[in-house]
């Protein structure tokens, strides 16, 4: 027995000596810790098989190979290609969504020669179902310069092609209304000079289809007739054809104003009959002073007979000859 009581205070006492201090600061190591073993040993005499240190924040406490790899794939891009011109990039990326931000767009990018992206803008201003006076309001506002470009060159085939006419077609469809001509042809002789020269170019726009207006305007005597005439000479070399074929009409008003206009434009080829007009027995007084108002506002004055005559001649070899007529 006594044996007995000697080995338990034995174990007793080495099992107090290894407990740790209740009353050590707080914070020290445990008893029969070395305090400076690396971290994560286990504690001297410890259960080498017993919780280790923690794992470090944001470690996988399961070890490598528990969790998938991170993905490190670029997510993909929707900026311009890098090879595209930097002005087409930045219009691209304004993302232009309204009828006139297409246009806007489209006009520079026309200008780059970008037919792929021209033709992805029209397509999406198709989609607006513009009607017929809508189409035409493009043309005005963006110039036919840009729809013809679109219309000819192939590399905005097809898509743009046919678009571009579509526009070019509801212009002129509206350029060469009646009714549109009618007010336009009225705007010739109105007081305001802005709105004259307006009609003055919309009706060189318009072409021939103005020439059955404009004669009708000249060839009525309740006109005012100067000022249509001081306007007519103003359009330009065009309507110098329709002119000239009207001195053959039956309309006495039509071939007096339209002589005083070809004289004002000094109308060569128009010569040799308004100088015949002008010595001709049978022509009404009306006619005939109208061919010497003419010929004084080409020629500075009326030619004699003899000299009319002359003229006349040189004329007539001219043509007979092959030669330019005209050239003396």
């Amino acid at each position: 027995m006594a044996a007995a009581a000697i080995v338990w205070c034995a174990v007793a006492a080495a099992s107090f000596a290894q407990a740790p201090d209740p009353f050590a600061p707080a914070g020290a190591p445990p008893a029969g810790v070395d305090p400076f073993a690396p971290g994560g040993a286990p504690p001297a005499g410890g259960n080498p098989f017993g919780p280790g240190a923690a794992p470090a924040p944001g470690a996988n406490p399961f070890g490598p190979g528990a969790s998938p790899a991170p993905d490190t794939a670029a997510p993909p891009s929707t900026a311009a290609p890098a090879s595209l011109d930097p002005l087409a990039r930045r219009i691209m990326e304004s993302n232009p969504q309204t009828v006139d931000e297409l246009m806007a767009a489209i006009s520079n990018l026309a200008n780059l020669n970008e037919g792929d992206l021209v033709k992805s803008l029209v397509a999406k201003v198709r989609q607006a179902n513009l009607d017929e006076n809508a189409k035409a309001n493009l043309e005005q506002r963006w110039g036919a310069g840009l729809f013809v470009k679109l219309a000819l060159e192939p590399r905005y085939a097809p898509e743009a092609k046919t678009f571009a006419q579509e526009v070019l077609d509801a212009a002129k469809a509206r350029l060469t209304a009646l009714p549109h001509l009618n007010q336009v042809v009225s705007e010739l002789v109105v007081d305001d000079p802005a709105k004259r020269q307006a009609a003055q170019a919309e009706l060189r726009r318009a072409g021939e289809a103005c020439f059955t207006l404009l004669l009708n305007v000249l060839g009525d005597a309740s006109r005012e007739q100067d000022k249509y005439v001081a306007a007519t000479a103003l359009l330009g070399d065009f309507v110098e054809p329709a002119l000239h074929a009207s001195l053959r009409c039956d309309n006495e008003t039509l071939q007096t104003q339209a002589m005083r206009v070809l004289g004002v434009r000094r109308h060569d080829h128009s010569l040799p009959m308004i100088l015949g007009i002008a010595w001709y027995a049978s022509a009404s007084d009306t006619l005939r002073a109208a061919a010497r108002e003419s010929l004084t506002s080409a020629l500075g004055g009326v030619p004699s007979a003899e000299e009319t005559v002359g003229f006349l001649r040189r004329r007539a070899k001219q043509f007979h000859s092959g030669a330019a007529v005209g050239s003396g």
